[in-house]
């Protein structure tokens, strides 16, 4: 399995993906988007992640490299690779699959309770999820679901928060990769006034480090098993 992770901003936290992938012999190769880009093949990579930030995918006036990535994911939802966006990622994406991405005035920020939904459990081999788990919001987005979307998780307030299309490009608008002690940079990073902060007090969902790893798992087995239908139809 070959990575290929798009880094949004410095803010967002590679480091779990990294200790992962060295886990069970993934390759992962990181590309800061900020640098100068010789954008990859995509034979390259069999799962693209896309990574947070701040910012909103309508505000390539403000960060004019969105309008190249975008063109990059689009190209690779042209050719189905399997995905995992996160949060601002998954806006860039689901944008791509044809939803409507509009902004929110208050962002909601901080640690909340994800439930997955009846559909998730039909999926095979996706997903390994509990029913219940912790995650850490950091969103300034309301993303509808596009068409052909399977609804996988929700939260409170955020119904749309976990979705897949063609059964291989997953959004989620949470974090799995964060723990509170690496949170706090992102709520000093964004002025009271504009986000509704939830406490650092975990429920009693599991843990995001064991979701972070279901999660993982699933998409691995997801992407394993596309790779060996691909070679049986070779």
């Amino acid at each position: 399995m070959r990575i290929l992770y798009l880094k949004n901003s410095p803010l967002d936290n590679v480091q779990p993906f990294f200790l992962w992938a060295q886990q069970y012999g993934v390759s992962v190769n990181c590309i800061d988007i900020h640098d100068a880009i010789d954008w990859p093949a995509h034979d390259s990579y069999n799962l693209l992640v896309v990574g947070d930030g701040p910012m909103h995918v309508c505000e390539a006036n403000i960060y004019p490299w969105i309008l190249s990535e975008k063109n990059f994911i689009a190209e690779a939802v042209a050719q189905n690779k399997a995905i995992l966006a996160i949060c601002f990622g998954a806006q860039l994406v689901a944008e791509q699959l044809g939803s409507r991405v509009t902004k929110k005035d208050v962002r909601s920020l901080g640690w909340n309770q994800a439930k997955k939904t009846p559909a998730l459990l039909t999926l095979n081999p996706f997903f390994r999820l509990p029913q219940f788990f912790d995650v850490y919001e950091h969103s300034n987005a309301i993303i509808e679901l596009p068409k052909n979307a399977v609804h996988l998780a929700q939260i409170n307030g955020n119904e749309n928060a976990a979705f897949i299309v063609n059964q291989k490009q997953i959004c989620i608008q949470f974090h799995l990769n964060n723990k509170p002690s690496c949170t706090k940079s992102n709520f000093e990073s964004v002025p009271s006034k504009l986000h509704n902060s939830t406490t650092f007090s975990s429920s009693n969902s599991v843990d995001i480090e064991t979701a972070f790893s279901r999660l993982m798992e699933s998409i691995k087995q997801m992407v394993r098993t596309e790779e060996s239908r691909l070679w049986k139809n070779y």
